[in-house]
């Protein structure tokens, strides 16, 4: 895990032109890290990457994190010259974004003096007194290129059956303007007036915003409109991001085979339990990769949340093929992967886990199957996570079809636990019977 950090520093990397195989281009680096398979949280850089003539920036790879499998949240980049990165999972920022302490706060967190933002510098760590002192970095020149500028946002609640939320936005306007209307894409926004407070150059409100057309979670946030001597349209380049959780209510089949397994970059959340007896696999099975967040809600907020239920895969003999995104508070029950019959490659609830399981729990469970099994995933990468969860009554055979040679991984909770982060978790009630497998 990399967290609170922020990085000062350029890149420099030969083009494939210098490289021994010029047809293959350098893409393991960054200034923070040049290969990362874990997670990278609340991280920020100044940087650029560039090729060696110091000339030409590479905008594919970087500039924070160079190739990558692993989880971001809350990675940013700034630049001078507002060179955007295209292949990346890092967000650009503006410039009053880094001149704002409060945001600073929020990712670096208490191991950082932030405060020296307020008069114009980078934070410092938080060192000894011992330690030689660090040096005073000033933070770039403003440019004021717009009337208005946003610096941060904050999620106050949410509202509305979770269905809305109450965010503060805080905005340079070193002229006073009067804003009227925050434009964010897929989101309604309704300004509560007596919140707009302005002094010294800054004005903080508060907003409702509400009414996706996209259940997900980060908005573009485009720009405002306010009133300075005439009305006034201020776009935001780069766009930046609000990053706020909306759930679409999913409570049948139908509903899951539309939202869940056809959406699978949406967020959903189930509002009753969900039996899907007699339902066929390919409107159950999420084939595609599952970047979304899947939450069962909890009924009494504080146990475990809804089920889905009755279900067998039997050709593809996990529910989630990839799951990069968010399972969270959900039952499984009565769950049957593979069959004697139809015997297929590693098999479990998920079968390729990157993303992050927390407080699911599978009740009965027929595995059968070979190379990597599990009840909860057949494998784990580094990325990934497995908190608070458990697999009762579980049933698995191994069964390696003739002519092959596979690596056997079996485990009632992981087949492969691939430096994974397992916490506070238990499988019991197993029956394990393994049948011809050839290496292990």
């Amino acid at each position: 895990r990399v967290n609170n950090v922020f990085s000062m520093v350029n890149v420099i990397v030969a083009d494939k032109s210098k490289s021994a195989d010029q047809n293959t281009e350098v893409r393991q680096y960054g200034s923070v890290a040049g290969y990362g398979l874990g997670r990278f949280s609340n991280v920020y850089g100044i940087g650029q990457s560039f090729y060696n003539n110091m000339t030409t920036c590479n905008t594919e790879v970087g500039p924070l994190l160079g190739a990558s499998g692993g989880l971001t949240n809350n990675v940013y980049y700034w630049n001078e010259n507002d060179i955007e990165y295209s292949d990346t999972t890092q967000t650009q920022i503006g410039l009053e974004t880094l001149h704002d302490y409060y945001w600073q706060a929020s990712i670096l967190g208490d191991q950082f003096i932030t405060s020296n933002v307020e008069v114009g510098y980078y934070p410092h760590v938080v060192l000894s007194e011992e330690l030689p002192a660090q040096p005073y970095i000033p933070l770039p020149d403003r440019s004021y290129a717009n009337l208005v500028e946003l610096m941060s946002t904050t999620i106050v609640e949410y509202v509305d059956n979770k269905q809305a939320a109450i965010v503060e936005f805080r905005f340079s306007n070193t002229q006073n303007a009067e804003i009227q209307e925050i434009n964010i894409s897929n989101l309604t926004t309704e300004i509560d007036v007596d919140s707009i407070s302005s002094v010294d150059g800054y004005t903080t409100l508060r907003a409702k915003v509400s009414n996706p057309t996209r259940f997900c979670s980060s908005y573009e946030i485009e720009g405002v409109e306010c009133y300075l001597r005439g009305q006034r349209s201020v776009k935001f380049e780069p766009k930046p991001l609000l990053l706020v959780d909306f759930y679409r209510n999913i409570t049948t089949p139908d509903e899951w085979y539309d939202y869940v397994v056809c959406q699978p970059t949406e967020n959903a959340r189930l509002a009753a339990d969900i039996d899907f007896s007699g339902v066929s696999e390919d409107r159950i099975f999420v084939s595609s990769e599952y970047t979304g967040k899947l939450d069962g809600v909890s009924a009494d907020n504080t146990s475990v949340g809804y089920a889905i239920k009755n279900i067998t895969m039997v050709n593809n003999p996990y529910v989630f093929s990839t799951l990069q995104g968010e399972i969270t508070n959900l039952r499984v029950e009565n769950l049957t992967l593979g069959s004697e019959s139809a015997v297929k490659d590693s098999p479990g609830f998920v079968s390729s886990h990157k993303g992050i399981i927390d407080n699911v729990h599978i009740i009965g469970e027929s595995v059968v199957g070979y190379g990597y099994i599990g009840g909860m995933a057949g494998k784990t990468y580094s990325s990934s996570e497995i908190t608070n969860s458990s697999v009762s009554n579980i049933a698995i055979r191994y069964k390696e079809p003739a002519n092959t040679n596979t690596n056997g991984r079996i485990g009632g909770l992981v087949g492969n636990a691939g430096e994974s982060r397992i916490i506070s978790c238990y499988v019991r009630d197993v029956d394990m019977k393994v049948e011809d497998i050839r290496n292990c």
